[in-house]
């Protein structure tokens, strides 16, 4: 009987040490349910913060460069909710931990990681300007066609577009239409790029009938205001032959252009004509460092990533191409890499003036090097 009740006596201390094990672990599990929902919630108030400050940014500033680590926070943030949805599933799946689940590795590694805020984004006062004067010139009754002019690599199709982007979500037009003509245009590929990205459709198969066809949808339209953006102008483009209204009598349409040649500004009547020019030094150097991953502090970066950003005569197109293909090599990389570029230059490209020359030096040299000529 003694021996009985010994064991008796165990298994009552087995039985309550177990069961407040069983409690315990609950009020754990509870607990830690409760820290996942809350950091779901602080991660997802974080990532529409960061998304709320870009996108005022972006209505404050015409040209800004978002960090790369705001892209790859971004990107992570996404990944990482999605991994709170399949554990949350799991959760809702089993209901308690006495069902046989309980947070595993997987789980308490994502309650204990942090997601750091990254920096956020430059922007450039070279650009400022320019972007300015088009929203104000475009704002006006009177303005008919802006003019922006800048060397190729400048970035003056990426400020138009984003002028375009802008003006339409502050609903100063209701339309934006965009349409690239080149050095040797093709009348009915620019009208089929500007009704698509209008969101109409031409069913006329003659370049005329289309032309028709599509002035009859401006002044349908007249109600409405619209931007067209005509993109990479090289000459003179007669705007009747494509559809667009001239004169535009019934305010149909507002036109902004962009070219290489200045001379091409005053051809076509454009008034504004609004020069972008190229970054400047310190600018240009921001911009090189960012892409290539430099970190300011390292000294024996300082002088030949000075010398490359120079190369690239501040044309972000130009730098970005250059920086993203020495992204994280060495100084030594860096300076093979100098002389390369230096030599990288082409004395001669048919149709292209000698100052844009540069951008396309820069861009082959980027090509050799990313395609392991260089490496």
């Amino acid at each position: 009987m003694e021996i009985l009740s010994g064991i008796a006596s165990k298994l009552g201390e087995l039985l309550v040490d177990a069961t407040i094990k069983q409690a315990r672990y609950l009020f754990c599990f509870n607990s830690i349910v409760k820290e996942l929902e809350d950091k779901e919630t602080n991660l997802k108030k974080e990532k529409d913060g960061i998304n709320e400050r870009v996108e005022q940014e972006r209505q404050k500033h015409c040209a800004i460069v978002v960090e790369k680590d705001v892209e790859k926070w971004l990107a992570d943030v996404v990944k990482e909710m999605a991994d709170v949805r399949t554990l949350k599933a799991k959760i809702d799946k089993k209901k308690s931990c006495f069902n046989g689940w309980y947070p595993n590795w997987r789980f308490r590694y994502w309650m204990d990681k942090e997601m750091p805020i990254p920096r956020f984004f430059s922007s450039f006062e070279t650009t400022e300007s320019a972007c300015n004067q088009i929203i104000e010139a475009l704002k006006k009754d009177s303005t008919k066609m802006v003019g922006l002019h800048g060397l190729g690599g400048v970035g003056k199709t990426t400020l138009a577009k984003f002028v375009g982007n802008q003006l339409r979500q502050n609903n100063i037009f209701d339309k934006v239409g965009i349409a690239t003509v080149s050095q040797d245009p093709s009348i009915i590929n620019v009208q089929s790029e500007l009704v698509k990205s209008l969101g109409w459709a031409l069913t006329e198969k003659d370049e005329e009938d289309r032309a028709d066809r599509l002035r009859l949808m401006f002044s349908e339209s007249k109600s409405r205001k619209i931007l067209v953006i005509l993109d990479d102008v090289w000459k003179e483009l007669d705007l009747e032959t494509i559809g667009i209204p001239v004169g535009d009598r019934d305010n149909c349409c507002k036109i902004l252009l962009t070219t290489r040649l200045q001379q091409v500004c005053y051809r076509m009547g454009c008034d504004p004509r609004i020069k972008l020019d190229a970054l400047d030094q310190a600018e240009g150097l921001d911009l090189l460092r960012k892409h290539a991953g430099i970190d300011v502090a390292d000294k024996t970066m300082t002088d030949v990533s000075k010398r490359v950003a120079d190369e690239c005569k501040g044309l972000p197109l130009a730098i970005k191409a250059v920086g993203s293909a020495l992204r994280l090599r060495t100084a030594d990389e860096w300076n093979v890499a100098l002389d390369k570029l230096q030599n990288a230059k082409l004395d001669k490209i048919e149709g292209i003036d000698k100052d844009s020359r540069g951008v396309y030096g820069c861009l082959k040299f980027s090509y050799d090097y990313l395609n392991g000529e260089d490496s």
